[in-house]
């Protein structure tokens, strides 16, 4: 099984360098390369997940690291009790926790999920102020889907990058609120 996963990483770190190279108008910078390498397989290693109501346990699967973590002043005060593979972090101090984290180099995969708040009732249009159909299009639905991942609690979590003038506001709505109501 654990050979089977480190299979899968190698596998997804060459298709995502295969899309630079093939869809990059130059060649992507070293420096880029190497980062996202050392990212992709550092990923994975360090979970948050829901422990209790109040608290969250940072797990960290290898020693290392743990080790490396343990010392680091930036997360010091956000690590609030030790745990055996890891640190309990109280619920409010998530985000800054996510922060450091990254900060030191070590990308956290939440598994925390969201509390689901009031239902904000926001449609887009049908049709724009030019009297045209409005409506995203498949594979930006897709895209939406995607990041949303059905409302698990691995879903949610990341970056909708877009160059300018891409409409990344009307394709961020809807995984923000769950889905577009009426659409």
């Amino acid at each position: 099984m654990a050979v089977r996963a480190v299979e899968t990483k190698a596998a997804g770190d060459k298709e995502i360098l295969s899309g630079l190279h093939r869809f990059s108008r130059y060649e992507p910078p070293g420096n880029v390369l190497s980062d996202i390498k050392e990212w992709y397989g550092i990923y994975g290693l360090l979970v948050l997940k829901k422990e209790f109501s109040d608290r969250l346990r940072l797990q960290v699967f290898d020693k290392v690291i743990l080790n490396r973590l343990g010392k680091n002043k930036d997360l010091a005060g956000l690590l609030t009790e030790p745990a055996e593979d890891g640190w309990f972090v109280e619920t409010d101090q998530r985000g800054n926790v996510k922060q450091a984290l990254v900060t030191a180099g070590y990308p956290v995969k939440d598994l925390c999920g969201y509390t689901t708040g009031d239902a904000l009732p926001v449609r887009l249009r049908d049709v724009d102020t030019s009297g045209n159909e409005f409506a995203l299009r498949d594979y930006q639905e897709e895209a939406v889907d995607v990041f949303h991942q059905g409302g698990r609690s691995s879903g949610g979590n990341g970056i909708i990058y877009r160059a300018g003038g891409h409409l990344k506001d009307i394709r961020a709505y809807p995984a923000g609120s769950g889905r577009v109501q009426g659409n």
